[in-house]
């Protein structure tokens, strides 16, 4: 069935059982939408649904099911989506169960899949703000699913690999997960996995605390063990009943990792109790923890911190304001005295409140300098109030709302420098300083260019995008002369990227050869393990010369969508191998309509004219190619071939004098197959000249030459 086609009978009773396929189901789903619901109701009864359920309610009964879109996470339960909800018109995030594995017993699929309901009954039961709602529950391709709120964040682990988080909005982020966990406690829930990537901060500094499938009940006595193992309390590992103290231990680990350079002596101290090996000495549950959170931002002191009789009774002043106050009592007069100055303070401080509660709300603004501005005005307020816990609320919400728009900002400004180094590559394919660019984008993106071997780097985010960043850097390394830090690069993403495919990549990168100017795609385990995912295809067909294997993989893709450029320009170099010239023609012209901006097109249809001995046209394309690109050494010649063919030959020759003659001459003394080959022979043809000089192959691209020192 396609389109709004009216469905088979079969497919309609197959609709009613819950049998159909997720795409067949939507097609029925879109179809019934444009009947009556009178005539919704009589189909549906037609075909298996019973009529005095009513019109709605027979659609609804049959397991729900949503098109998954774009992975946001994977985690040991399920993979969650971007996903539209059709029927209610929003955006959601959509968690799937990872399908039973080939090697994976029938007894441990059903404990999983029955925690995986286990999870969103849970969530629904919570309430809480900083629990993503459960919306909905259904099914995708048979596989248990259910929608939840989609989140615009970023998790704590992100945040903390993006660079130092400060004291105050570590403390305020994690005060607020253990706010939100204490809530669980307090219903006699207990969470069991509490880590780095299940703690999401929005754009509002407001904490979600995610991945509730491995919770389990306060003395379950057959919960299954659960938890990652960096993250367990001594206990858990050991198969212990879930306590609150459990997860108290990984909130106290998780401000222990990010306070790994500097603690506070009074949050040290709350590290030290809430990560004690035996339970009985750690706080009670996370509300109490929180709590002490709170203590540390309001007054600076915990509980934990072990102080002296003068200490704790200064900090009971602290805290106490009818104490504060009976000190100062003697006489009747003086209370009277007192009781008026009290309510002068009182209503000061109902202003004060008022005051720091506006500014903790200001943690919404989106405009930076308003941000900042009120960030600052906050500070002061706490400064001069210090023992008044508002303001150190919206001091602490406000430095970790503008700590969290820095690091926003800071990513953004890497996602841009990324996404115009790719169009680089696209358009420019090699450039002068390349190297150093790709250098500095992966330093400033906290990619390790060379790490310790005495323990594996941190993977690099599940996205892909650093990932394929990293493979171009190494391209551009190899090519411009650095193989050391080249192979570097490849290592990295062997032990670190964020999937087999990627490091499948990295081990074939380590492993590559070089053709004159291009990589040599070589038949391995790795180089199949690369082309195994589509993210690694798309790398490996802008990174490699066209072979068999790369073509049938660039075909396949033009298959579902013609107009993908690197398939596109793969195919071309194909066919321009096998001198197929009215194909590479087509294709570099639809390339060139996919990509304008690039090189590639105009450099292949030089060619082409080329092979047509259609002069004016070598002149047009080769010129069109260097309006992009004017150092690119195979245009160069191109054009110097073009132009002396046109009888101006003075400036093809000053044309072909900027390549080191050594370059061109290795291109004719190494006939390997690269297309400069054939420039070279054109330009000579032509009557350009080459001077003498020892073969060696250069970039088709030299860096600049350094200045000399005076």
């Amino acid at each position: 069935m396609s389109g709004l086609e009216t469905p088979s009978s079969d497919t309609l009773t197959a609709y009613c059982a819950g049998t159909l396929e997720a795409a067949t189901c939507v097609q029925v789903d879109a179809w019934l939408d444009t009947l009556d619901e009178s005539i919704q109701a009589e189909v549906l009864t037609r075909h298996g649904i019973d009529r005095h359920q009513g019109a709605l309610a027979p659609r609804d009964a049959a397991p729900r099911t949503w098109e998954p879109g774009a992975e946001l996470g994977r985690g040991g339960m399920g993979t969650v989506y971007a996903a539209r909800d059709r029927r209610l018109g929003r955006d959601v995030a959509l968690k799937v169960l990872h399908p039973r594995r080939s090697d994976e017993p029938l007894e441990a699929f059903l404990l999983r899949e029955a925690a995986f309901h286990r999870e969103a009954r849970t969530i629904a039961d919570l309430d809480h703000p900083g629990i993503i709602p459960v919306y909905d529950i259904g099914q995708v391709d048979g596989l248990p699913a259910f929608t939840m709120k989609r989140l615009h964040g970023r998790t704590l682990g992100e945040l903390l690999a993006a660079g130092p988080v400060t004291t105050i909005a570590l403390v305020e982020f994690l005060r607020q997960a253990a706010a939100t966990v204490g809530h669980a406690h307090a219903r006699g829930v207990v969470h069991r996995d509490l880590k780095p990537d299940n703690l999401v901060i929005d754009d509002s500094g407001a904490v979600f605390v995610l991945d509730w499938g491995l919770a389990g009940r306060i003395g379950e006595t057959d919960a299954p063990r659960a938890g990652t193992p960096a993250w367990m309390a001594p206990e858990q590992q050991t198969g212990a009943s879930p306590d609150p103290r459990m997860d108290v231990y990984a909130l106290g680990r998780l401000l222990a990792q990010g306070l790994e350079i500097a603690r506070p002596p009074a949050l040290n101290a709350v590290i030290t109790r809430a990560c004690a090996g035996e339970p009985s000495r750690r706080y009670p549950d996370a509300t109490a923890l929180a709590e002490e959170l709170n203590r540390w931002q309001t007054e600076g002191l915990t509980l934990a911190l072990d102080l002296s009789p003068v200490e704790r009774t200064w900090l009971r002043l602290r805290r106490s304001k009818q104490l504060r106050m009976s000190l100062g009592l003697g006489t009747l007069a003086a209370l009277l005295i007192a009781g008026s100055v009290a309510w002068n303070r009182d209503q000061q401080r109902q202003l004060l409140i008022a005051q720091a509660t506006r500014l903790g709300a200001s943690a919404e603004i989106q405009d930076p300098q308003a941000l900042h501005a009120a960030a600052g005005e906050a500070r002061e307020l706490h400064r001069q109030h210090p023992e008044l816990p508002a303001a150190a609320a919206a001091s602490a919400r406000l430095e970790a709302a503008v700590a969290l728009r820095e690091q926003a900002a800071a990513a953004a400004a890497i996602r841009a420098e990324l996404d115009r180094l790719v169009a680089e590559v696209r358009n420019r394919a090699t450039w002068a300083g390349e190297w150093g660019e790709w250098s500095a984008l992966l330093t400033k993106a906290g990619i390790p260019m060379d790490h310790p071997g005495d323990r594996p780097p941190t993977p690099l985010p599940d996205d892909g995008r650093l990932a394929e960043a990293v493979a171009y850097a190494w391209r551009a390394a190899m090519q411009h002369g650095q193989d050391q830090e080249g192979a570097r690069l490849a290592r990295l993403l062997a032990m670190a990227g964020p999937d087999p495919a990627w490091q499948a990549l990295g081990r074939l990168l380590g492993n590559t050869a070089f053709r004159a100017h291009d990589p040599v795609f070589c038949h391995c385990v790795d180089s199949d393990g690369a082309l195994a995912s589509p993210a690694t295809t798309s790398v490996l067909l802008a990174l490699y010369a066209p072979e068999p294997r790369l073509v049938a993989a660039a075909e396949r893709r033009l298959e579902q969508d013609p107009g993908a450029f690197w398939p596109l320009i793969t195919v071309a170099r194909a066919a321009q191998a096998a001198q197929d010239w009215t194909k590479v023609q087509r294709l570099a012209l639809i390339a060139s309509g996919a990509a304008p901006g690039s090189l590639r097109p105009p450099m292949l249809l030089a060619y082409a004219a080329l092979a047509r001995q259609d002069w004016p046209e070598l002149a047009a394309w080769s010129a069109r190619g260097l309006a992009i690109h004017p150092d690119h050494g195979e245009l160069l010649v191109l054009q110097a071939a073009g132009l002396a063919r046109l009888g101006r030959t003075t400036e093809g020759q000053a044309l072909l004098d900027r390549i080191s003659p050594g370059h061109l001459r290795y291109h004719l003394e190494h006939p390997l197959g690269h297309p400069m080959e054939l420039g070279v022979q054109a330009a000579l043809a032509a009557g350009l000249t080459i001077p003498p000089a020892e073969s060696a192959l250069g970039p088709l691209v030299p860096e600049p030459a350094k200045p000399t020192a005076p």
